[in-house]
C-alpha cells in the first residue's frame, strides 16, 4: 500500500513490523504483562482524580457525561437536549465481555441491575458521542487489576502500589451494540457494550507490554487502517452486523428474533464467558488520515488530557488577571477556587487542599531542570467585606430570617454590654444562647477587625488552613471546609494540627481573649467552663459547603461550646438525636438509654411530646411504676412509628433553624445538649469563617492515637509515588553498601568486589 511505504522505500520491513505489532497488541488469552513506562497522569486517591479531571467528576459511578444546560450539548430534530458521554472509569473485577489491551477497550456502560431509566440515558449519551465522534477520557482504578473467578484481569499490568487510579488517554467509540446479561433475579436485561480505540497512536501506550519494547513501533503512516471487522448478514432480519466473536456470528440487532442467539439459544453472560473476540474486530483501526473520521473534541485543551496551568488559571482564578471581586461574581469565583488540578510538572492529580493556593503533594515533583521542587501557586480567595457579602445575599432576594423570639424553646433576651443574648431552653438540660452584637457596638467593631485579619492570615498561609481527609461511606473524602486547630489538641475523625496558643498567630489569641471576655460577662468570672483553651477555625468558600448533623460530646470537653460567625450568613440547625426523638435510632435497634437514672428526658419538640409528658406525670405521682412507664412508652412509640398515617421515618428531623450573621456567637450549653441533641450548619454565603471555642478538660487521646493522627496529617500534606520510593530505597541500599565497603576495606578492593 502506497501510504504505508517508508521514505526509503523499504515497505517490506515496515510491513513486517506492522504485522508483528498488530499481532502482539491483542490479548488473546487476556494475559498480563509489565508496563512499558510509568503513567503520565495518576492519582493517589479517587477524590483527587475527580477534583482535578474536567471530563469525569463521579465518585461512585463509572460513566460521566455533560451536565444538562451545558452549552456544548446538541439538539435533536425535536429540540430535545443531547448530552455527551465524556469519561469512562474502569473499576472492579472484570465483567463478562470486558477487554482492554494497549490500544483497544471493550466495556459495558450499564449493568444488568441498573434501572432501565439510567441504562437508557447512558445509551443515548454514548450514542451521541459515538455519532459525533466525541473523544472520551478513560481512567482505570487499581481494582481493575483484581482477578475474576476465572483468574482473568481487566487491566493487563499492575497499577503502581499506592496509586488509586491512572489515566489512559482519549478514546473514540467505534462500535456500539446491545448484549443480553442476566440480572440478580435471573431475568435477562440489555447491557450496552462499546468498543473504543485510543486516539493517539503516534507512540506506544505507557501500559504496553514491556517485553516488546525493542520491537519497532510503527508510525501512524505505517499503520494498517484497511483491516476491518468482518460483517455478516443475519438470515432472520437480513441486517448486517460486525462479527465480534471468533467462534460464532451473532446478530447485534436488538429487534431481531435471533438477537445474540446461536443454534436457537440466547447467549447471556454465562455462555459468553469463554467466547473470545474476533481478531479482525480487535485489529481494526479507524483511519487517522481520513478527515471525515477525525474526532470532534468538546474540551478546548484537547488533545491534552488536562488543561495547561495557564488555561486552568484563566478559568478558575481570574484574580491572576486582577479583575475586581463584586457581589455578582464572588460566589462563582470562590467555588472555582475549590477545584483541583493536574500538576503540570509531574502529572499527579491534586485536590485543592490548602486555603491559600494550589500545591502539588508529590514529594518527588520536579521542575524543568530536574530539581525536586513541588509545584505551587499562591492563589488566596479575594478579600471581601461583610457589606459585600450582604449585597450578594440581597441580590439573590433571600427571604428574611425568622425572628429569634419565634424559635421553639425561646425564653427571652438579656441585654449585655455590646450584645443581646437570646436564650433557648429545650428541656432536659439542653440549652443554647445566641449572642447578637448591637449595631455599631464594640463587639461589631471587633468582629469586623477579626474578619479582615483572619482573611489576611488565611490568605498568606499563616493560619495553615487545609482540608483534611476523612472516611465517608467507606471511601476517602476531604472535609469541604478548610480547618486548623489551636490551643489544646482536639480529637476528631480527621487529623488536626497541634499548635499551642504560645505559637499561634496573634489573631487567634485576639479571638480567644475576646470570646472569653464575652462569656465571662454572661456566665460570670468564676465559671471555668467558659475559659476556652482551644479554638477550631473553619473556612467555608461556597454556599455548597456546610457541616452535617453532629454533636460535640467527645469525652474531655466542657459543657459550654461557642461558635463565632465571621463574614457571611449561615443557617444553624438543631435536631434531637433519633433515639431520644423516636425512642430508637432506627427500627429494630435498642431502646434509648438517657442515663442519669432517667426513663425519658423528653426534649422540647420531640415526637409525641404531649403523650410522653402525661406518662411521666403518671409515674411521678405513683400511678404507674418506672417499669410500666418504660413499657408503655416503648409500646406507644413503636406503634406510632409503624403507623403509615404518621409518615415518620427514623431520620434526623430539624427541630429549629435560624440565621447566624456576621458577628453572631452561638453558645451551646447545659449538661445534656450534646448528649440529646445534634447541630448542623448550612452556608448561605460564599465566604464564612466559623471560630469554635471549647474547654478541653483532659487529654483527648493516647500517645498512640496522637501518633496515628500525626502520621495521617503528614499523609494529608504529602505523597511519594511508588517509583520515587523505590529509587530512594535503592539509593539507600547503595549508600549502605558503600559504607560497608569503606569499613576496613581498601577502596580498590571494594571496587574489585563490585565488578566481579
Amino acid at each position: 500500500m502506497e501510504k504505508n511505504a517508508s521514505s526509503d522505500g523499504s515497505t517490506e520491513q515496515h510491513s513486517a513490523a506492522r504485522l508483528s505489532f498488530a499481532d502482539i497488541v491483542i490479548r488473546r488469552e487476556l494475559e498480563g504483562w509489565m508496563a512499558l513506562d510509568k503513567p503520565q497522569y495518576f492519582a493517589q486517591r479517587r477524590l483527587d482524580f475527580v477534583s482535578a479531571t474536567v471530563w469525569f467528576h463521579g465518585m461512585q459511578t463509572g460513566f460521566w457525561s455533560t451536565n444538562a444546560g451545558d452549552p456544548r450539548n446538541g439538539r435533536d430534530e425535536n429540540g430535545a437536549e443531547k448530552k455527551y458521554c465524556t469519561g469512562i472509569y474502569i473499576a472492579g473485577c472484570r465483567s463478562v465481555g470486558q477487554y482492554l489491551d494497549s490500544e483497544v477497550m471493550i466495556t459495558s456502560i450499564n449493568g444488568p441491575d441498573n434501572m432501565e431509566r439510567i441504562a437508557d440515558v447512558r445509551k443515548k449519551e454514548m450514542k451521541h458521542s459515538f455519532e459525533k465522534r466525541v473523544p472520551i477520557g478513560v481512567a482505570v482504578a487499581k481494582e481493575a487489576c483484581k482477578e475474576d473467578a476465572n483468574g482473568l484481569k481487566t487491566f493487563p499490568c499492575p497499577i503502581p502500589e499506592g496509586l488509586d487510579c491512572v489515566v489512559l488517554g482519549w478514546f473514540l467509540t467505534t462500535h456500539m451494540w446491545p448484549q443480553p446479561v442476566r440480572a440478580q433475579d435471573g431475568s435477562v436485561k440489555t447491557c450496552w457494550m462499546v468498543r473504543m480505540e485510543k486516539i493517539n497512536i503516534s507512540k506506544a501506550s505507557w501500559w504496553s507490554n514491556a517485553a516488546h519494547k525493542e520491537l519497532p513501533y510503527p508510525s501512524p503512516k505505517e499503520r494498517d487502517f484497511e483491516t476491518k471487522a468482518t460483517k455478516e448478514v443475519c438470515k432472520a432480519c437480513e441486517e448486517s452486523s460486525a462479527r465480534i466473536f471468533k467462534s460464532h456470528f451473532v446478530c447485534l440487532n436488538r429487534e431481531c428474533g435471533e438477537w445474540f442467539t446461536v443454534d436457537g439459544k440466547l447467549l447471556t453472560d454465562m455462555e459468553l464467558s469463554n467466547i473470545v473476540y474476533n481478531d479482525d474486530f480487535l485489529r481494526e483501526r479507524y483511519d487517522r488520515f481520513d478527515d471525515a473520521l477525525k474526532p470532534e473534541p468538546l474540551e478546548t485543551f484537547y488533545p491534552n488530557l488536562y488543561p495547561s496551568f495557564e488555561q486552568f488559571l484563566a478559568k478558575n482564578y481570574p484574580d491572576a488577571q486582577a479583575s475586581p471581586v463584586t457581589a455578582d461574581n464572588v460566589a462563582a469565583r470562590n467555588e472555582a477556587l475549590v477545584n483541583g488540578f493536574s500538576c503540570p510538572q509531574c502529572g499527579l492529580a491534586n485536590s485543592r487542599f490548602l486555603y491559600h493556593g494550589w500545591f502539588c503533594r508529590n514529594t518527588d515533583c520536579r521542575n524543568s531542570e530536574g530539581e525536586i521542587k513541588p509545584f505551587s501557586y499562591h492563589a488566596p480567595p479575594p478579600m471581601v467585606t461583610p457589606q459585600l457579602l450582604e449585597a450578594e445575599r440581597q441580590q439573590r432576594k433571600i427571604s428574611a430570617a425568622k425572628p429569634l423570639n419565634t424559635l421553639p424553646g425561646y425564653q427571652g433576651d438579656k441585654d449585655l454590654d455590646s450584645h443581646i443574648a437570646h436564650e433557648l431552653d429545650f428541656g432536659g438540660g439542653c440549652r443554647a444562647t445566641i449572642f447578637r452584637p448591637k449595631p455599631s457596638s464594640s463587639a461589631m467593631t471587633t468582629a469586623d477587625k477579626l474578619f479582615k485579619k483572619v482573611q489576611e492570615d488565611a490568605g498568606s498561609g499563616t493560619l495553615g488552613l487545609a482540608r483534611r481527609s476523612v472516611k465517608a461511606q467507606g471511601a476517602t473524602a476531604l472535609t469541604n471546609h478548610f480547618v486548623e486547630n489551636f490551643g489544646e489538641r482536639y480529637n476528631l475523625p480527621f487529623a488536626l494540627g497541634d499548635i499551642p496558643f504560645d505559637k499561634a498567630p496573634a489573631v487567634v489569641i485576639e479571638a480567644v481573649q475576646a470570646c472569653n471576655g464575652y462569656m465571662k460577662e454572661y456566665f460570670g468570672n468564676d465559671n471555668e467552663e467558659c475559659d476556652f483553651n482551644e479554638m477550631y477555625i473553619a473556612a467555608y468558600l461556597s454556599r455548597k459547603m456546610g457541616m452535617s448533623y453532629h454533636d460535640d460530646g467527645e469525652t474531655g470537653l466542657g459543657s459550654i461550646i461557642g461558635t463565632w460567625t465571621l463574614g457571611g450568613r449561615a443557617t444553624f440547625k438543631f435536631c434531637i438525636k433519633p433515639q431520644f426523638d423516636y425512642g430508637r435510632s432506627k427500627k429494630g435497634t435498642g431502646w434509648m438509654k438517657p442515663g442519669d437514672g432517667q426513663v425519658d428526658p423528653i426534649p422540647a419538640g420531640c415526637t409525641e411530646e404531649g403523650f410522653r409528658k402525661e406518662l411521666r406525670a403518671k409515674s411521678e405521682c405513683g400511678e404507674i411504676s418506672e417499669d410500666e412507664w418504660r413499657a408503655q412508652l416503648q409500646e406507644h412509640m413503636d406503634a406510632y412509628m409503624a403507623d403509615p398515617r404518621n409518615k415518620r421515618t427514623y431520620a434526623k428531623r430539624t427541630l429549629l433553624s435560624f440565621a447566624v450573621e456576621h458577628g453572631d456567637i452561638v453558645i451551646m450549653w447545659g449538661a445534656n445538649t450534646q448528649r440529646y441533641m445534634e447541630h448542623a450548619v448550612d452556608c448561605t454565603s460564599p465566604m464564612r469563617f466559623a471560630l469554635t471555642f471549647r474547654r478541653v478538660t483532659k487529654d483527648m487521646g493516647t500517645a498512640d492515637q496522637w501518633a496515628k493522627l500525626d502520621e495521617k496529617l503528614k499523609n494529608d500534606r504529602a505523597f511519594t509515588p511508588p517509583w520515587a520510593q523505590a529509587k530512594k530505597r535503592k539509593t539507600k541500599e547503595e549508600e549502605e553498601e558503600d559504607e560497608g565497603n569503606d569499613e576496613g576495606t581498601p577502596a580498590g578492593e571494594a571496587k574489585k568486589v563490585k565488578t566481579e
